[in-house]
């Protein structure tokens, strides 16, 4: 322990500047806690900036430790100094352990404790944190045990990382090809997804235990050993085995209770009908370099059979119209894409919320649904002209509840533990209302959080949580503008993400009726509703209508 502890004290000084730095890194995230909620631009730079110059600088102090005393080269360690590998190892992991890991794992968890995440959950997420960085730790020292310099470890890394993607690729090339297996890697995905299932959690847990387990491997044979080739061939065997769970793990240990939610025999009660008009509105896309214009048609679909708290909600309608000169339409639901609007069922969060009337769901277009999509020449060739439309229609099945009923005033909070939502403003322009809200999320593969908002770099959106403003004295209720969650965030700590979200209400639009005015003495009584959806399964339906009509009087241009 005395030469353990000697060869730590000798790491410390010849890399005191480097601890300085690092030091300083690791307290930064905990003066951004300082910055006012409202100073969005700051707190994205430093949430964002501050992760990957730790990540980083980590990476870099494990490297510059190890290569003080090179396990490989003409300068290793068994050469020139009088010391076991036992020992040098021993003193390699302490320094890791207490310099860089304690550290690192006490920031994030700070960072989890101040977000207002409850002490259960902070409990839950310490053991989680403490993994992520232990993990990344013996995969660093493992690299860096194979070379000899900083440049070195960068040109395995690399390596490593190459292999490592096509280790992955491989069973979808020999299986799909390689076109299919970028359609599949690059495609959408289904909200179902959204939420790290049980089973891909005890995944990566045990991908986790294989890789930390690998890279210590590697490590003990490099410092004991110093047989090269057993090193590689343990990494690359940790690499398939790790790669392989990704699929063939199949013992869920970590699964939830059955939901309550009664689900048998729902296919057989839901039925699906649309009306026989449908109006188009133009948009410009841009194909070979051109500007093409093209026309989507909507029309209202409504899903019946459907008790609450479920509810029934079109995805996506597949088939054809067929008109009577011969000619043929197709209907490709999955061709539209995510256009980034909701399917919430409005019928259904009418009677959620005790019959309220939403006042506004024609002029936010929540009515109608997107069925099919043509060049705007086909549209104008077959306006007004019926046609018999044939097909399915793909159902998501979803439990809607009111998570909460927010007074219209700063600092209202919504905290379910996992979550932490909190109203920093409200503003009134004109008839527009406009509520902004931090919201707070942690998500641990322990405890699944299936809310969580949807992240592409710094933009987040969520489909599975809706903001309602309601009147109950006047039994009225405004849609939100575009219908989703909309916002900016950032990721810190760990499983942490931080947002600032904005929920938009019109009552200036031109509407007929006209829409009630959203002033001081309509919002004196009222409130914000926050509605939650979790996917719990799917149907297909047919669907027919005999004599379906392109409007040409109701197109909107």
């Amino acid at each position: 322990m005395k030469t353990v502890m000697h060869q730590v004290r000798k790491d410390v000084r010849r890399h005191a500047p480097w601890l300085l730095a690092w030091a300083a890194v690791c307290i930064l995230p905990l003066v951004a806690l300082g910055i006012p909620a409202d100073s969005i631009s700051s707190r994205l730079a430093v949430n964002t900036i501050a992760p990957a110059v730790r990540v980083l600088l980590f990476a870099v102090l494990v490297a510059l430790v190890v290569h003080e005393d090179p396990v490989v080269g003409s300068t290793a360690f068994w050469m020139t100094r009088p010391i076991s590998g036992r020992a040098l190892l021993a003193g390699k992991l302490v320094f890791v352990a207490m310099l860089l890991v304690l550290p690192a794992v006490s920031v994030d968890v700070a960072q989890v404790t101040s977000a207002g995440i409850g002490s259960r959950y902070v409990a839950l997420a310490i053991p989680e944190i403490t993994l992520n960085w232990v993990v990344y730790g013996a995969c660093v020292l493992a690299l860096a045990s194979l070379t000899s310099t900083l440049s070195g470890m960068i040109g395995v890394a690399l390596t490593v990382v190459v292999l490592a993607s096509f280790l992955w690729w491989l069973p979808s090339l020999m299986a799909r090809g390689p076109f299919l297996t970028l359609l599949k890697a690059f495609g959408s995905q289904d909200d179902s997804l959204s939420a790290i299932s049980s089973l891909i959690a005890t995944r990566t847990l045990v991908a986790f235990m294989v890789l930390s387990g690998a890279a210590l491997c590697v490590a003990s044979v490099q410092y004991h050993r110093r047989q090269l080739q057993l090193s590689w061939a343990i990494l690359v065997a940790g690499l398939i085995g790790v790669l392989g769970l990704r699929s063939e793990w199949q013992w869920d240990l970590l699964a939830p209770p059955p939901s309550e939610v009664e689900t048998a025999g729902l296919g057989a009660r839901a039925s699906v009908s649309i009306d026989s008009n449908g109006h188009f509105e133009s948009q410009t896309i841009e194909q070979a370099g051109k500007a093409v214009e093209e026309k989507i048609v909507h029309c209202r679909v409504v899903v019946s059979g459907v008790e609450l708290p479920l509810a029934g909600e079109v995805d996506a309608i597949d088939g054809s119209l067929r008109f009577d000169d011969g000619s043929r339409l197709a209907i490709n639901g999955a061709e539209r894409g995510n256009e980034f609007r909701s399917r919430w069922n409005p019928v259904a969060l009418e009677a959620l919320l005790g019959g309220v009337h939403f006042v506004n769901l024609a002029s936010e277009g929540a009515l109608t649904t997107a069925v099919l999509r043509l060049p705007a020449a086909d549209c104008n060739r077959h306006a007004d002209a019926p046609g018999h439309l044939t097909g399915t229609a793909s159902l998501k099945l979803r439990s809607y509840r009111v998570a909460a009923e927010l007074p219209l005033r700063p600092n209202a909070v919504y905290d379910r533990g996992l979550e932490h939502a909190a109203i920093l403003a409200v503003m009134s322009n004109g008839g527009d209302f406009t509520v902004t809200i931090r919201e707070r999320q942690l998500s641990l593969l322990l405890v699944p959080n299936p809310m969580l908002n949807r992240r592409w770099l710094f933009t987040r959106f969520n489909p599975n949580v809706l903001y309602v403003l309601r009147n109950k004295e006047r039994r009225e209720a405004f849609w939100p503008m575009q219908g989703m969650l909309f916002g900016v965030g950032w990721t810190f700590g760990a499983g942490m993400d931080e947002s600032m979200m904005m929920q938009q209400y019109r009552s200036n639009i031109v509407s007929e009726p006209p829409l009630p005015h959203i002033d001081d003495a309509w919002t004196a009584g009222a409130d914000l509703v926050r509605i939650e959806a979790e996917t719990v399964g799917s149907v297909t339906k047919p669907v027919e209508v005999e004599r379906f009509v392109i409007t040409r009087d109701s197109a909107r241009h």
